[in-house]
């Protein structure tokens, strides 16, 4: 199997602003004084890639990776369709790995495909270990919410022990 080549188009909304390859990266073009540049992702507490795009106004909004490989790369996107991650790893956002398909096939897959599925979903979104760290930190709300991907409300639950009081 040969080497596959790294191809790039814009970002759907986005373009003259963001380039998306085939591989996962999102590029970032020259403007406002700053270089091109591969923009870092942030990783969500569910496990997936996510980056932050500004539009011309400087707006930012938060889009997740592999729905941006797969608008661009992966044909057969309509409203409603989620992208599934053919090999169930949520770090490979090569297009090659990413699928548009029902929320009924994603759930299908994770069964058959994942061994996980038909259990009552878990409603906790962070480990303990995330619980400990942010309630350990000095960053302010909203900034662990923008890191987390979550509300700042939902920092202030953890740091105020509402929520996860069991976690020490």
């Amino acid at each position: 199997m040969g080497a596959t080549t790294e191809r790039w188009r814009w970002v759907d909304g986005y373009e003259g602003l963001y380039l998306v390859s085939n591989m996962g990266a999102v590029l970032g073009l020259p403007r406002c004084g700053k270089d091109a540049r591969e923009l870092k992702d942030a990783i969500t507490p569910n496990g997936y890639h996510q980056v932050t795009l500004y539009d011309q106004s400087g707006t930012p909004t938060r889009f997740l990776v592999h729905r941006i490989v797969a608008k661009a790369f992966v044909g057969g996107y309509d409203v409603g369709l989620e992208v599934n991650h053919k090999n169930g790893n949520r770090s490979d956002n090569r297009a090659e790995n990413l699928e548009w398909v029902t929320r009924s096939e994603n759930e299908l897959h994770k069964c058959r495909v994942l061994k996980t599925g038909h259990r009552k979903p878990s409603r906790r979104m962070f480990t303990d270990d995330q619980v400990r760290a942010i309630r350990n930190s000095t960053i302010g709300l909203r900034q662990l919410a923008r890191m987390y991907g979550v509300s700042p409300n939902a920092i202030r639950q953890i740091r105020n022990r509402v929520s996860y009081q069991e976690v020490i």
